[in-house]
């Protein structure tokens, strides 16, 4: 009985030693295959265990770590440390913590022997960088949308049609200049808000809207408190009672005012390029019989297309050290001048800048450093502002320049602008070649017939052959001589 008893025990014994550590493997299995960090340590901070599948993220393996400090695995990560150390004091600890660039939700837990005495510490840390992203990322979407209705400047209103009272949201009193609820406006109260001659069609518009029922949109003009025009976007749509009559109208008003200005500069800028672009057809297409003409007729285009007061050409000198006008058209009379001098000991600035940069582009031509030393003698007397200067070039050699002056407000000249100056001087420089070309060809007839008129009145035989023996020329005193005829 008593042996019968004993070997049952060894096996029962047995048994429960294979069942435990069947769980404590399944147990292990469920932890490796979680997203998570599970740990102990005893009370001098040595790892005892550490396995999960959360260590993938820190570069380790399960058990890797056993036997080392925790004090030397994390000695870069001082906040863990700190939390670990209150852990390791009996602390119950829930914490964040980044590690390797990954962000662990941590708990630690004391651990204590049969006894009930600290032994060390348990902590479990579960991997929740994708959670903070995903958190961080509709914060940031948040505060996105709040900055964008602020910047969207829109404000909302309600018309009550049969007490006439509206009522605006706070954004709407600002877009109009005013302090919030600093006044209860009326339908027609905001109709002094309009231009007068907006009043009529803004108000046609509003009363098809109770006519038809129907949600309507449309832009207007109102004068902000400051005196100035804004526009206006404003959406609306009707409330009806049960009778199906109007009972409040409900809309936004949206100030669009940049956005008009930027339509309206785009609308400029496409304007600009068409009359760029059918200045330089028009210079191309022409057909000046001199070279004064050509200039007359560049200068003047130029002035008409960019919009400036004066327009003129000016060539160096042989050694650079002078810059003659050679035609300037002045646009509020149409007239021509020219033979002005400048001298470049008197100007050495400007020169230098018409050597270093492809565009004098001088918004404020008084305080430009290249365009100061006119100020003045020139720039003050005429009312000249601004000025954008393009230098002349003709086979690598600067041989003047195309000068454009404004009279008025400053003027900031564009790309768009300062390349078209650049197209007019490069026509300048053709212009001027085909000038040269003419006046050559001009000149060879004029010695060729000079050369004709020679052979024919001399007294002399003159007679020309080629190569080959061929008769070129036969003058009248050789067909005398010789009996022939040249013909």
């Amino acid at each position: 009985m008593d042996t019968r008893t004993a070997e049952s025990g060894l096996v029962m014994g047995d048994l429960m030693a294979r069942a435990l550590r069947d769980s404590e493997a399944r147990l292990r299995s469920v932890i490796n295959s979680a997203p998570l960090v599970l740990w102990t340590l005893d009370r001098e901070g040595i790892f005892t265990s550490s396995e999960g599948k959360g260590l993938e993220s820190l570069g380790l393996r399960p058990g890797e770590v056993v036997g080392r400090s925790v004090f030397e695995v994390y000695r870069e990560y001082p906040q863990l440390l700190e939390e670990t150390r209150r852990g390791l004091a009996g602390e119950e600890v829930t914490t964040e913590v980044e590690v390797g660039g990954s962000v662990f939700e941590t708990r630690y837990s004391p651990l204590r022997n049969d006894e009930g005495e600290l032994a060390g510490a348990i902590g479990v840390a579960v991997n929740v960088t994708d959670r903070r992203r995903a958190e961080e990322e509709l914060l940031r979407r948040e505060r996105q949308l709040v900055t964008a209705q602020q910047l969207a400047h829109l404000g909302s209103w309600q018309w009550d049609i049969p007490s006439n009272s509206i009522t605006w949201s706070d954004e709407l009193y600002r877009i109009f200049g005013l302090q919030p609820q600093e006044s209860h406006p009326t339908y027609e109260a905001y109709l002094e808000r309009i231009p007068p001659e907006d009043r009529e069609p803004f108000n046609a518009l509003i009363q098809e809207g109770l006519r038809s029922k129907e949600p309507f949109a449309f832009e207007h003009r109102a004068i902000h408190a400051d005196g100035s025009l804004r526009w206006l976007q404003c959406r609306g749509e009707l409330v009806l009672d049960r009778a199906g009559n109007p009972l409040q109208m409900l809309g936004t008003a949206q100030d669009v005012t940049e956005r008009k200005r930027a339509e309206a500069a785009l609308q400029r800028r496409a304007e600009q390029a068409q009359r760029f672009q059918e200045a330089l057809l028009e210079l191309a297409r022409a057909n000046d019989p001199d070279l004064e003409s050509a200039l007359q007729r560049i200068t003047r285009v130029d002035a008409d297309a960019l919009g400036v007061e004066r327009v003129s050409v000016w060539f160096f000198n042989g050694d650079g050290s002078e810059l003659g006008c050679r035609v300037l058209f002045t646009s509020p009379d149409g007239s021509y001048g020219g033979g002005t001098a400048l001298q470049a000991a008197d100007l050495p600035d400007y020169f230098a800048a018409l050597r270093e940069r492809r565009v004098v582009a001088a918004h404020d031509a008084i305080a430009d450093p290249a365009t100061h030393e006119f100020a003045e003698e020139y720039l003050r007397p005429l009312g000249i502002t601004s000025m954008l200067d393009v230098p002349i070039w003709r086979r690598g050699t600067m041989i003047g320049v195309v000068c454009h002056e404004h009279v008025g407000p400053r003027r900031e000249w564009t790309i768009e602008e300062q390349d078209f100056a650049a197209s007019v001087a490069d026509m300048v420089s053709l212009v001027l070649e085909a000038s040269e070309r003419v006046q050559a060809e001009r000149a060879a007839r004029e010695t060729e017939a000079r050369k004709a008129s020679i052979v024919e009145a001399s007294v002399d035989c003159i007679v020309t052959m080629d190569a080959s023996g061929r008769i070129l020329e036969f003058n009248p005193a050789a067909e005398r001589v010789f009996g022939y005829s040249a013909a």
